[in-house]
């Protein structure tokens, strides 16, 4: 199995409450002042076990950089399968004092950045051996201000391998 643990355990719910971090850089100029904050919802993880997927959902906080971030979806954790679908949004988001660690000349002109993706990963054991994996991004859209010009943009991104076994030295993508 993959994740082979000798045990089955669950967490039915994880709650983490306006956690923060503070940050002084001193070492640049201007000094770096932030602070970030979190939030964290954990339901029904089960590991060791076969179960329905874990819910997760994180959203975020920078001052003068990112006035809000969020990761939402599911976990699945089971012994020979393990997969990972989130959908992750950002706004507001903007240098702010985090321009200090940009090389001299160089400005980040976002005042309103946007950002939205969806992640999809799949990792599950191969019947002849080894691993079968899918990993995509979708719909990934950056851009500042609502209505702005997209800065980047990707419709989709697909790798999928049917087959990994290293040991017998077969990859199949």
């Amino acid at each position: 199995p993959l994740l082979g643990l000798p045990i089955a355990a669950t967490l039915e719910k994880l709650r983490v409450r306006d956690a923060s971090l503070a940050l002084t850089d001193r070492a640049v100029q201007p000094v770096v002042q932030t602070t970030a904050w979190a939030a964290v919802d954990l339901d029904h993880l089960t590991l060791g076990r076969s179960a329905e997927p874990a819910t997760l959902n994180v959203r975020a906080k920078a001052t003068g950089v990112a006035e809000e971030l969020s990761v939402n979806g599911t976990l699945t954790s089971a012994p020979d399968h393990q997969a990972i679908h989130l959908q992750i949004v950002g706004r507001g988001l903007r240098a702010g004092p985090l321009a200090a660690y940009m090389p001299a000349g160089v400005n980040v002109g976002l005042k309103d950045g946007r950002f939205t993706t969806a992640i999809d990963g799949d990792l599950a054991l191969n019947p002849k051996g080894g691993y079968q994996a899918k990993f995509a991004v979708n719909g990934l859209d950056y851009r500042d201000g609502a209505g702005g010009k997209s800065l980047f943009s990707l419709d989709s991104v697909k790798v999928i391998a049917p087959r990994i076994d290293l040991p017998t030295q077969a990859l199949a993508i």
